[in-house]
């Protein structure tokens, strides 16, 4: 992914906005937090992503738009109820009404573009799926840690190591991804969750022990996305022409700058697996969900960045860069359940199932408790994809 220069309603969404606003350390104005955004541009209703922190009673928050990078806030105000930011390519306002964020971005770009857009804006509230069979570590021992949740309640038991009854928890709540819990007998629980592991401590009376827990998972069977004859499952994103995708050797091949590729079917939680060949002096990306980009570049030998192959464009970025020279094939290898990743590039792991902060630069919309399809950016230079699985994984019980 590239920063491109739109003209018209979203020039003004691949930029940052930033910090200002002094408040008294014990109050929290409402409007902290992350939130999904949608403009409603001539292009279409375009995702953006706005997260605002305060620290030391400061506000400062990170922007990202439909194109381009996440950028620290820079020149942010909140005042009588409205937020207030200017971009390089315009001026944003909003203010909370009911539950939602409602904005406007004036467009006034150098003179040559100019015009009003209206954004919509609801806070980002994730609660992982903790529904499933856990083995719980404590020290040397292992429980069986069993839950169901609804969405509203989460109920549960607990058995302890080498015991055979098993006692129900209470009290169980989710607040942004931690798990709190009550087990008669052992204690109060409180746990970060990420994909299939949680963390944390159990604490009673009298001292409080780690414990780690790891949830009992189970694939489908692998779908072939693609089937090296035709682009049979693929269509354009946003209803793109893709005549640049071409079906060669086996492989799908983006000849030239054109539309972006993604699969007709929509997808939750899984595993992927392919093989792709990156032009010299070219980049691609791999969408999971259709929000999350994996870059793919030319960039062997280079330090790792947050815009290098394997990153999470302009989110996480790389400890190495595992990257092969570009015209020779390269393998990865994706995870991804609720926003917890892990991938690996060319057999070396770049991040074992670390957390998603939020979209990124290009997705197709900003709803990320949603299912959604593997895509392929296509704008940005030749590549070829094969060798493309995909295994769903099973409901957790």
């Amino acid at each position: 992914m590239n920063t491109q220069n739109w003209l018209g309603c979203v020039v003004g969404l691949g930029v940052c906005f930033g910090t200002a606003t002094t408040w008294a350390a014990e109050d929290v104005p409402e409007i902290v937090g992350r939130w999904s955004l949608t403009v409603d541009a001539p292009e279409g209703k375009l995702p953006s992503w706005l997260s605002i922190e305060q620290k030391n009673g400061r506000l400062s928050g990170r922007f990202c738009g439909f194109v381009g990078g996440v950028h620290d806030a820079e020149g942010f105000s909140y005042a009588d109820g409205v937020i207030s930011f200017k971009a390089r390519h315009g001026a944003y306002r909003a203010r909370i009404e009911g539950e939602q964020l409602v904005g406007e971005l004036d467009i006034d770009e150098e003179g040559r573009a100019k015009g009003t857009c209206k954004f919509v804006g609801v806070r980002d509230v994730y609660r992982p799926n903790v529904t499933g069979t856990w083995t719980l570590i404590e020290d040397t021992e292992k429980h069986r840690l069993v839950l169901e949740a609804d969405g509203k309640t989460i109920k549960g038991t607990l058995t302890r190591d080498g015991e055979n009854d098993a006692v129900p928890i209470r009290d169980a709540s989710i607040t942004d991804a931690q798990l709190h819990f009550v087990a008669e007998g052992m204690g109060w629980f409180v746990a970060d969750i990420c994909g299939d592991k949680m963390s944390g401590t159990i604490k009673d009376e009298d001292a409080s022990q780690s414990f780690t827990a790891m949830r009992e998972r189970e694939w489908a069977k692998p779908i072939v996305l693609f089937n090296r004859k035709d682009l049979t499952g693929w269509t354009g994103v946003r209803g793109a022409a893709i005549e640049n995708w071409k079906v060669r050797d086996g492989a799908m091949v983006n000849t030239r700058n054109g539309g972006n590729i993604r699969t007709v079917d929509e997808f939750m939680d899984f595993k992927l697996a392919l093989e792709f060949n990156i032009h010299p002096h070219s980049n691609s990306g791999v969408y999971l969900r259709g929000r999350y980009e994996i870059q793919i570049f030319d960039d062997y030998g280079r330090p790792p960045v947050g815009d290098g192959c394997g990153a999470i464009y302009t989110r996480l970025t790389p400890p190495v860069n595992a990257s092969k020279k570009a015209g020779q094939w390269q393998a990865l290898e994706v995870t991804l359940i609720g926003r917890c990743i892990t991938v690996v590039l060319n057999g070396t792991t770049l991040f074992d199932n670390v957390r998603l902060e939020g979209i990124t630069g290009g997705a197709i919309d900003s709803d990320e408790n949603a299912a959604g399809p593997i895509f392929f950016q296509g704008d940005h230079g030749q590549v070829q994809y094969r060798a493309i699985k995909l295994w769903p994984a099973k409901a957790a019980r």
